[in-house]
């Protein structure tokens, strides 16, 4: 990937070069129902049928994205490309967690590539990443969100060895870069991760916390204040977490950290967070996805 430590432009070109590229476009019906109108999918990409849950607000479609693959593996490159037309409102998710496999040489990269349109609205919840011993991943979410657009999006990630042994993943690279049309600034988080640090539990930097997850929410509105609070006291409320949550510039949003000290109480903490974060954008109660 090729970018300046100050800057905030991608190399989109750096993704999709093998050509395992997802493509899809959501769009709103003359009756305000959204509907998948194009997609472009290789392997290991696999899309099933939009569904439609009945406490959803109205027209909300929700899609899983599945792979035909064992899960992500030395040198694997994938790119997907989602693009929510004006008053379309999706739910994306996965249907597990995704597998980085332990690799010899080399790493895989990931890069998830948002397009929000006026009024559109999308919630991208995927199951955590699961990191096997000597994995390495470079992981990107790049959203270009209007002004009057609502957006939700999750990443997490949790390290396990197989073996049940004391294996750790090699290194996790994460970014997040959330912009608006006109290329404006709303948010830029990164962060890479030693396996090895991280297993050693130093004070101060994760201690028994060995997983982590991010929460970001776009408010039209700009009322996040009473989200950030929300977010608090209800993560607050959650047993083995550490979390905390501000308000993104300008008043766009609310930024969430969370970390966990198990997958158990990771889960949990997600849950909370999108469930609230749903409630606030959309004054209903969110629905929970069966796996």
């Amino acid at each position: 990937m090729t970018m300046s430590p100050d800057s905030t432009e991608l190399d989109l070109s750096y993704f999709g070069q093998s050509g395992r590229r997802n493509e899809l476009v959501f769009s709103s019906d003359a009756g305000g129902r959204t509907f998948l109108s194009r997609q472009s999918v290789s392997y290991p990409f696999h899309i099933c049928r939009p569904m439609y849950v009945e406490q959803d607000p109205p027209g909300m479609a929700t899609l899983y994205v599945q792979s035909t693959g064992a899960g992500l593996l030395q040198h694997d490159d994938l790119y997907t490309k989602v693009s929510v037309e004006a008053g379309a409102q999706v739910h994306l998710t996965t249907g597990a967690q995704t597998i980085v496999h332990s690799m010899d040489e080399g790493h895989a990269s990931q890069m998830m590539d948002v397009e929000v349109a006026e009024d559109g609205f999308i919630e991208y919840v995927p199951e955590p990443l699961i990191l096997f011993p000597d994995s390495r991943l470079r992981s990107v979410t790049h959203i270009t969100a209007h002004e009057r657009a609502r957006v939700i999006s999750v990443d997490a990630f949790l390290p396990h060895d197989y073996t049940g042994g004391e294996g750790i993943f090699e290194w996790f690279e994460g970014e997040l870069l959330v912009l608006r049309p006109d290329g404006r600034l709303v948010a830029h988080d990164r962060f890479h991760f030693n396996g090895n640090v991280l297993r050693e539990q130093l004070p101060g930097v994760n201690r028994e916390f060995m997983m982590q997850a991010s929460v970001i929410a776009l408010d039209p509105e700009m009322a996040c204040e009473s989200l950030v609070s929300t977010l608090r006291t209800t993560l607050d409320g959650v047993p083995g977490i550490y979390a905390g949550t501000t308000g993104l510039r300008g008043g766009a949003g609310t930024w969430t950290r969370l970390l966990a000290c198990d997958g158990v109480a990771l889960r949990a903490g997600l849950n909370k967070a999108w469930q609230a974060a749903h409630e606030h954008l959309t004054a209903m109660k969110a629905v929970p996805r069966r796996r």
